[in-house]
């Protein structure tokens, strides 16, 4: 019955991330009561009534979880890497290759793998055939060549089974507690990582859904606090802040080594990718700013202090460790997801040349290989969600920019090599057909691009409108209003003295331009986008290929509206904002 609790949970908190994703507003915007001509009332309202019932569900702590860190110690982050299957290889023995279809729908159904594993031996697979992604997204692009493993042919591939110190047992005995014991199947049976397919076991760990909520519900509160004057919203943001960060028996340690851990034979320790969990930490500190601003009395100084040593320490690991160095390089996602803690933290510290030197980083490094001419996004379209993928690098490029423009930098005027945009990048999925994915996660970021880069034509109110009639009661149609931007555009932001210098110019992006090798494959032939799955410069050459606009395919709204074809199209080459000399 508990299982089954925490998968409800776990359901819940993800719908709620998914209608409001991590995010930044400017906190002089909230406390401020000029906020531009939209009506936002419905949003506002929204968040009020959120931050009460999230409050309720709180507060969070790590010590909650009811399956114990490898060290031993609750007070450490412990979360299981999602795409990480358990295999048992006495029935692959067993199975013909005619059968393989099946046992792969019931690891996607999670019955196969969710039992006991009795059968595992020193005979396991060495690898599961992968799951190859969707080819880029043009009928004219080059075409994907046939998947293999040691030929490094298909676009993404899954790794073998997880590299361990430790020879696997003889046998995988099911797990006794639920605690990572040297003799829990957890332990001792091998896993394999199936990209995109999430195991369902992955939320028997609470800390995962707990810091989701955690991080939503301080800045729900904090928020709602600036537009109410209302005590008990800021009494419940710092008391939430309490649990997490400061009170003793509950706080978190400041780090992150086990974070997504890969599970099975060897020592368990966590991920690069684990990392990726405390992305909330940008709405927790963002929460902070805005009680800072509104003068909360429940914002001390005694908490102040007691949260600047937890940062310190927790900046610390995240630059100096192994797997914070790992994903600060990583070219996809995870390196811009890490980008927004890192700059969220140096701002809190006060640190701003700092936070500065960090997102102006960024845009000159990661940013430049992330979108080509079209608005297509290599790292990301490779996967086997590239719709969803997409819409995530996005998010985490738009909180960068958002950032930036809290520092007094223009980065949504930032190209990539190719002369794209985040608003390039952001018309290319409007045109996108997402498939069986959900093309609502898209919603927030044309909100933010609209704020940034002005809507004359109205194209972007008109893609939210036949979408989603009710965006305008969505959080993020509150946060993301011209007037919580510093300079209302990216057009009037380069004429603000304290913006970065230098004039701008449209020009249209040549149909042909020269490829260029990403700079992550200056160091191997190989990345890593996830634990376990890989990328050569072949696999994803394509991608960089095609300049062409993407596929128009039919989309559906939730009510099942279908949306017009032409939607989000834009006629001849793309046009982008460009530094002059």
């Amino acid at each position: 019955m508990r299982s089954h609790s925490s998968v409800t949970c776990f359901t819940l908190v993800l719908g709620l991330a998914a209608a409001d994703p991590t995010d930044w507003v400017n906190p002089a915007y909230v406390v401020s009561n000029s906020r531009g001509p939209a009506d936002t009332s419905a949003a506002q309202r929204q968040i009020v009534a959120a931050a009460g019932w999230t409050a309720k569900k709180g507060p969070w702590s790590v010590m909650n979880g009811s399956i114990v860190p490898p060290n031993g110690n609750l007070h450490d982050y412990l979360s299981w890497a999602p795409y990480q299957w358990r295999t048992a290889s006495g029935v692959h023995r067993r199975m013909q290759s005619a059968k393989t279809s099946l046992i792969q729908a019931l690891m996607a159904l999670g019955i196969l793998f969710l039992g006991p594993c009795h059968t595992c031996d020193s005979h396991y697979p060495t690898y599961l055939k992968p799951i190859v992604s969707t080819a880029p997204v043009s009928s004219t692009a080059p075409p994907i060549a046939s998947e293999t493993i040691n030929g490094a042919k298909a676009p993404v591939r899954s790794s073998s089974t997880r590299k361990s110190s430790a020879a696997p047992s003889a046998t995988c005995t099911p797990s006794p507690t639920r605690s990572l014991a040297p003799s829990a199947t957890w332990t001792t049976c091998p896993y394999v990582t199936r990209d995109g397919q999430r195991n369902p076991d992955v939320s028997l760990p609470q800390d995962s859904p707990s810091i989701v909520a955690m991080a939503q519900s301080v800045l729900y509160n904090s928020v709602a606090y600036a537009l109410s004057a209302s005590s008990s919203f800021s009494q419940m943001a710092a008391g939430i802040i309490d649990t997490w960060f400061l009170n003793s028996a509950t706080a978190m340690n400041p780090q992150m080594k086990y974070g997504q851990v890969v599970r099975g034979p060897g020592t368990q320790t966590g991920s690069f990718m684990g990392i990726l969990d405390a992305r909330g930490f940008v709405q927790v500190f963002n929460g902070i700013a805005i009680l800072k601003l509104a003068h909360s009395p429940d914002w001390t100084t005694g908490r102040e202090t007691a949260l600047q040593r937890w940062v310190s320490l927790y900046d610390n690991w995240l630059v100096n460790s192994d797997l914070g160095r790992k994903s600060s390089s990583s070219p996809n996602n995870h390196g811009t997801f890490w980008m927004n803690q890192m700059v969220v933290l140096k701002m809190y510290e006060n640190d701003l040349s700092g936070a500065r030197a960090a997102v102006k980083y960024y845009f000159t490094h990661q940013f430049l290989d992330q979108i080509v001419a079209s608005g297509e996004q290599p790292f990301e379209a490779v996967r086997t969600r590239p719709f969803h993928y997409r819409c995530f690098n996005l998010q985490a490029m738009i909180i960068n920019a958002k950032l930036a423009d809290q520092l007094g930098l223009n980065m949504w005027v930032a190209k990539s090599r190719y002369g794209a945009t985040i608003q390039t990048a952001t018309n290319f999925l409007m045109a996108t057909n997402p498939g069986s994915e959900d093309v609502t996660e898209l919603y927030p970021h044309v909100v933010s691009v609209a704020a940034a880069y002005g809507d004359p034509t109205g194209k972007y109110l008109a893609f939210l409108q036949q979408g989603d009639p009710n965006y305008a009661s969505n959080p993020y149609w509150f946060y993301s209003q011209p007037a919580a931007l510093r300079g209302a555009s990216a057009k009037n932001q380069q004429k603000r003295s304290d913006f970065l210098t230098g004039g701008v110019k449209e020009r249209r992006i040549p149909t042909q331009y020269a490829v260029m090798k990403p700079a992550v494959f200056a160091q191997s032939d190989v990345v890593e986008l996830d634990e376990g799955v890989f990328a050569t410069w072949d696999d994803l050459k394509p991608y960089y290929d095609h300049t062409g606009q993407p596929t128009i395919g039919t989309r559906r709204r939730r009510d099942g509206h279908v949306l017009p074809e032409s939607l989000g199209r834009t006629e001849g080459p793309a046009r982008v904002l460009e530094w002059s000399s």
